[in-house]
Formats: C-alpha cells, sequence, structure tokens
C-alpha cells in the first residue's frame, strides 16, 4: 500500500459499514474493507461491499481539492445545436447520456460539488432532468423524487404554474406527502434558465422549471440542499438565485459566455 501511494502520508480507516461511512470520510484517504462488511470470519457480505463503495464514491473531495467549475469537462464537445426552431430546447445533451463514459464524468463533476452527507433525497424535474437525477441519486446512494408535468400523477399533488423557453405557461407537479418537513433535497435539471414573465402571462407564478421545483419543494416543509444542472445561463435572475442557494453546473468559465448567448456547439469544445 505504501508503494502504491509513492511513500506519502495515508490516513486508513478499517471497521468501516456502510452506515458508518460518512463519519470516516472527511479524515481518512482510503477504507480498508474487511471486518465491517463481513458475513463472517472468511466471507465478504457482497450487498454490503456495494453500498460501502457507492456510500464512498458519494464523499465530495476536501474543500482545498473540490472542483467548483470544472475545467475538463470534455463531455460538452457531446452537445448538439437545435434544429427545429424556438419552441425547442437551443440544446440537446442527451449524446453525453448515450456515452456511458460522458455520463459517468458528467455525473461526477456534479457530484463532487456536494457532500452526500448534507443531502437526503435528490428530485429531478420532469422531463430532461429525469436523466442526470437518477443518476446523481445513484452516486448519492439517495432516493429519487420526480416531480412532473401536469396530469401525469395518479395520487394527490401540488402545483405550480411556471413559464418555459418557448414562452408559454405550463404545470409541474409534485406528490403531495412526498417527504417529511425538514428533508434535504438536491434539485435537478437539465438547464438552469429562468425568464421574465411576460405581461399578458401574469397568471403564472414563476419564470423557469427550476423556480418551480424550489416552490413545490418549499412548499412541502422540504429544504434546498442545492441545484445541479449541465448549465446555468448568467443574468440577475440566476445571480439572485445563486446568492439563494448553492447551484453546481459544469460550464468552465471560459466558456460561459457562448452558452449565455446560446451559441456554443458541441464542436467548439477544445
Amino acid at each position: 500500500m505504501n508503494v502504491g501511494c509513492k511513500g506519502k502520508a495515508l490516513a486508513l480507516a478499517s471497521g468501516v459499514t456502510p452506515e458508518n461511512a460518512l463519519d470516516y470520510a472527511p479524515y481518512v484517504d482510503a477504507v480498508l474493507v474487511a471486518t465491517g462488511i463481513s458475513i463472517d470470519f472468511h466471507n465478504i457480505d457482497p450487498l454490503k461491499l456495494r453500498q460501502l463503495i457507492a456510500v464512498t464514491r458519494s464523499h465530495s473531495l476536501s474543500p482545498s481539492l473540490s472542483i467548483t467549475t470544472p475545467k475538463t469537462a470534455w463531455y460538452l464537445s457531446k452537445i448538439a445545436p437545435n434544429t427545429k426552431g424556438d419552441k425547442f430546447a437551443w440544446l440537446d445533451p442527451t449524446s453525453i447520456y448515450i456515452d456511458s463514459r460522458a455520463f459517468s464524468d458528467l455525473t461526477t463533476d456534479l457530484v463532487s460539488q456536494f457532500n452526500a452527507a448534507d443531502i437526503d433525497l435528490v428530485a429531478g424535474i420532469d422531463a430532461m432532468g429525469f436523466p442526470l437525477a437518477g443518476s446523481i441519486a445513484n452516486r448519492l446512494g439517495k432516493g429519487l423524487l420526480v416531480i412532473r408535468k401536469a396530469s401525469k400523477l395518479c395520487v394527490e399533488v401540488d402545483s405550480v404554474t411556471y413559464s418555459c423557453y418557448a414562452g408559454s405557461g405550463k404545470v409541474m407537479e409534485m406528490r403531495k406527502g412526498a417527504f417529511p418537513a425538514g428533508t434535504r433535497i438536491l434539485l435537478v435539471d437539465q438547464w438552469c434558465e429562468i425568464f421574465k414573465i411576460p405581461d399578458d402571462l401574469k397568471w403564472i407564478e414563476t419564470g423557469g422549471t427550476m423556480l418551480g421545483g424550489i416552490q413545490l419543494v418549499e412548499g412541502q416543509g422540504g429544504v434546498v440542499a442545492g441545484l445541479a444542472t449541465i448549465c446555468v445561463e448568467t443574468n440577475e435572475l440566476t445571480n439572485e438565485l445563486r446568492s439563494k442557494y448553492k447551484l453546481a453546473h459544469v460550464v468552465p468559465e471560459d466558456m460561459q459566455q457562448l452558452f449565455d448567448e446560446h451559441k456554443f456547439l458541441g464542436k467548439d469544445y477544445k
């Protein structure tokens, strides 16, 4: 082990279980897998081993090493431009999800900006927030709550109206009693865009899916532990959001303007 670490100091923990792993995580570099997940003296419990791996992978890097805005988001090169007009989102990131390594690296870059111990539940916003939220929830070892478009849930719901990128009003819903009050929730969506509500749509409650999700979560007494998304567009409204919540994204600083102006093409990434 000393050879593998090239002679560097190494802090170890043993007797670690999936239940207590996060108690050790801030203080150690490696976990010795043995008695904490053993069935008996000679055999390791495969299920506990998988659970332990999931929990330890979920813990963020130490503060000195944490990634605020990743500079190696190579997977952005896979993003495809909109070819169908203003009624559609301006970029399509689904090619990232098709490539398993790209999807895994995207998930890693977002998860590394949070501490699993500060999150109880992950919520994904319909529909393009679902793949990313599911991947993040799995990596963190947390449950997944889905926030749906109108009339998709067959149970009692809370609802909110919001303005979408097409400039029209829509409704999103979340099942009633989804979690106990005080539950810390990480909200996930594909993009974070906030729209000014047009004068002729003043019946709309909020401008954008992320704000709608926040309203639903806080309306049930939940605590927004953070927001995770591929891209956050820069404007007064998103700056206000940043001041209130921890907001993680993966767009390098030197490429932010291209995203803000909707001029980024996957082939632009170098």
